[in-house]
């Protein structure tokens, strides 16, 4: 198995502790010690402070509670480095469970809209974008008093081909970032 790529990091700026490198998949948590009413008398809460590092399915917090910051964030990089086995594919595996209009496929939706004259709705197959800001790809089925099964089935199997070529490019630009 190769070697995952490097974790990106973030620098993040602590009041009176200084200035850290923090990786990607580690939160800081700074929640102060207050009171709390609960019935007549006041209960104290404790404070906490200190990393939460959520990567994938593992979720786990390095309290600094009477050490430095910088100890407890290395806790927490040695124990996300142990882990990580580089960047989530945020390709979605299989259909949602809720979804209404069932294509068969994910990333794939049967979607209406009204007619630019207003009479009639549009209906066309969308194959969704795996980028932020790229603008989905849309096949034409018909409006409502002209789409039949059968052109909603070919429409479904050139969604289908469309967003096979989506995924991989978007498996080949991962590959390639992970070589760098």
């Amino acid at each position: 198995m190769s070697k995952p790529q490097k974790i990106p990091t973030r620098e993040i700026k602590i009041a009176r502790r200084g200035a850290f490198k923090v990786p990607q998949y580690v939160t800081r948590l700074d929640y102060p010690r207050r009171r709390a009413k609960r019935g007549a008398d006041r209960v104290w809460r404790s404070a906490m402070h200190g990393w939460w590092v959520r990567y994938r399915d593992n979720s786990k917090f390095f309290n600094d509670a009477g050490e430095d910051p910088g100890v407890s964030l290395r806790r927490a990089r040695e124990f996300l480095e142990s882990i990580y086995v580089g960047p989530a594919i945020r390709l979605a595996r299989k259909e949602h469970a809720d979804k209404k209009n069932k294509t068969g496929v994910p990333g794939i939706r049967i979607i209406s809209k009204p007619h630019h004259r207003g009479h009639t709705n549009e209906i066309m197959v969308e194959v969704s974008a795996t980028r932020n800001g790229e603008s989905p790809k849309r096949v034409y089925v018909g409006t409502s008093e002209t789409a039949t099964k059968a052109r909603m089935k070919a429409a479904i199997e050139k969604a289908k081909g469309i967003r096979a070529a989506i995924v991989e490019r978007y498996l080949s630009e991962r590959r390639i970032g992970a070589r760098r």
